[in-house]
């Protein structure tokens, strides 16, 4: 009968230890993640008074002017909010903010709930799929095949709108990003 006893008090630190252990990833996995979105933003900041003083030119003028369409469509909070989650741009929506001036405390308060939400949501995603073992290996594969298929979708609406606009304008003028005279066709 004790060594019943022994092997559920060994049980229910096992089970301890792994909560722990899962609250210590929690923590860490956020503090990361507000870390580095931080440490961009900041980059990014500090990048303007260099940008402005070397002024931008070829690829990084476009892609400062690409930033500032999504920013202006989107709006900055949503930018920030949905960037975290896409998996290119989560790397560059935190300089892209600051090089834009995005106020500091709305750019913060975003990205804590944007970063918490997405550190959290990976971390119990991996525990929950580490804990259901041998079953979770059925869903694996179709799960992996839909974070990429996901990935992949912006790049694919962005390759058919530019194929549709060639289409309609064989001159290319009325292709994203590269409208500067007015197209002389109808409908472009």
């Amino acid at each position: 009968m004790s060594w019943i006893r022994r092997l559920g008090a060994a049980r229910l630190s096992l089970v301890l230890v792994l909560v722990l252990v899962l609250v210590l990833v929690l923590v860490c996995a956020g503090v990361g993640s507000l870390t580095g979105a931080q440490t961009g933003f900041w980059l990014g900041r500090r990048g303007v008074r260099s940008a402005r003083l070397r002024r931008l030119e070829g690829r990084g003028q476009a892609r400062m002017e690409r930033a500032e369409a999504l920013f202006t469509r989107y709006g900055p909070r949503r930018a920030v909010v949905l960037g975290r989650f896409v998996p290119v741009v989560r790397t560059l929506v935190h300089p892209a903010a600051g090089l834009l001036d995005m106020p500091t405390a709305s750019f913060t308060l975003w990205q804590t709930v944007a970063g918490l939400g997405w550190s959290q949501s990976l971390v119990l995603a991996g525990y929950l799929l580490g804990e259901s073992g041998r079953r979770a290996t059925a869903y694996l594969a179709p799960a992996i095949a839909a974070v990429v298929a996901v990935g992949l979708l912006p790049p694919a609406v962005q390759w058919l709108r530019a194929h549709r606009a060639a289409v309609r304008c064989p001159q290319r003028t009325c292709l994203p990003g590269r409208r500067r005279t007015p197209c002389t066709r109808t409908g472009c």
